[in-house]
């Protein structure tokens, strides 16, 4: 029975993942010919919630323009502040997610954004005069490839109480204006579903 469970999620994750990647075609062909076939669509994002023998687990996958403003690597003070800064907000699970019944607590979160910042961009700092536009030409080349990067992360819950988590209330809104809506699939022992939230509808009823 959990083997046709499991299947039925994995379809509906492929359902999705065509979803996204009409959506994506569409948008190049409108605005962005020219770019990548896996640009991300802006604002949206994507959440994983699956419960199992009282450990709930939470995945949120977001471009990072939706939670930074930008796409490219950090390479500024200024820049690597704002990337700091959405990795606290990530890490305060508190302010992201709010559940009614299940007497869960939080017991692990894993954000990594080390990637995301260009630790090297110091060594041009003192070279004297170097051609700023030339500079953030060849920054541009060398960041094309970085395009629509994206956030993972990953939290983990212990549930008490399991049978009487009702519902999931997401405040990522709240934290993150860029994040708009949020395609969220989740699965529990004995039901699954596929819902899109935003900041009127922001509660995931399971």
């Amino acid at each position: 029975m959990k083997v046709q469970k499991l299947v039925s999620f994995l379809l509906n994750i492929i359902l999705l993942n065509v979803f996204l990647l009409g959506q994506n075609v569409h948008a190049k062909n409108k605005h962005e010919q020219g770019t990548s076939l896996n640009a991300h669509v802006h604002g949206l994002s994507e959440m994983t919630m699956a419960i199992e023998g009282g450990i709930l687990d939470i995945q949120l996958i977001s471009p990072t323009v939706n939670l930074f403003g930008f796409e490219h690597k950090a390479s500024n003070k200024e820049e690597i502040t704002i990337v700091n800064n959405a990795k606290a907000l990530l890490s305060n699970a508190a302010a992201l997610f709010s559940f009614s019944g299940g007497g869960c607590t939080l017991i692990n979160t894993a954000i990594d954004v080390s990637g995301l910042i260009k630790l090297d961009e110091n060594k041009h700092e003192h070279q004297p005069k170097y051609n700023k536009k030339a500079h953030d030409a060849h920054s541009d080349q060398d960041t094309s490839h970085e395009n629509h990067s994206q956030v993972v992360a990953n939290y983990r819950y212990h549930c008490e109480e399991k049978s009487t988590l009702s519902a999931i209330t997401v405040l990522a809104f709240e934290q993150f204006s860029g994040i708009q809506k949020i395609r969220a699939m989740w699965i529990t022992d004995t039901k699954q579903g596929v819902v899109t939230l935003s900041a009127e509808r922001k509660i995931m009823r399971l």
